[in-house]
């Protein structure tokens, strides 16, 4: 591996060569520094009307555009998407749940869904739904793709 541990650094000549290399891009690194916290709220409960409203909204905010119906990352988007850079990018496909960029907890996917993905074509919600809609489509999301066996009814 050409890249050296560091475990043999204290901490502080960790944070010192950190803040060094984040001199080569002050710009990037700027920006991360006033990014906003999004605090998640408490879950909404999992129930069938829940899970039926998610699947509506999946639907009526055009996340199977990108994702498809099936969350298999076959929308019919996916051939023309491009992140920030003008690469090509496929979204992940929501049955891997352990490829999940953000984390796949329910707190994980609802901040996702909040924030969106920077560099990605995942865009925030943030202002689309509200807390409530968008625990239910977290609920939809965890029930189809993540813990299909959670035993609530389809």
């Amino acid at each position: 591996n050409a890249m050296p541990t560091w475990s043999h650094l204290p901490p502080d000549s960790k944070h010192a060569v950190i803040a060094y290399l984040k001199t080569f891009a002050p710009k990037k690194f700027a920006r991360q520094a006033r990014a906003k916290v999004v605090p998640v709220p408490p879950r909404k409960e999992s129930t069938r009307e829940s899970i039926l409203a998610g699947k509506q909204w999946f639907i009526d905010i055009e996340c199977t555009k990108c994702h498809g119906m099936s969350g298999r990352a076959d929308g019919p988007s996916t051939k023309t998407l491009k992140d920030a850079w003008d690469n090509k990018i496929v979204p992940p496909d929501l049955s891997k749940p352990w490829l999940y960029i953000g984390g796949s907890k329910a707190e994980d996917i609802y901040r996702t869904l909040a924030t969106g993905l920077t560099g990605s074509a995942m865009p925030a919600i943030e202002g689309t739904l509200t807390e409530d809609q968008t625990w239910d489509l977290v609920n939809f999301l965890m029930h189809e793709f993540i813990d299909p066996g959670n035993n609530a009814p389809r």
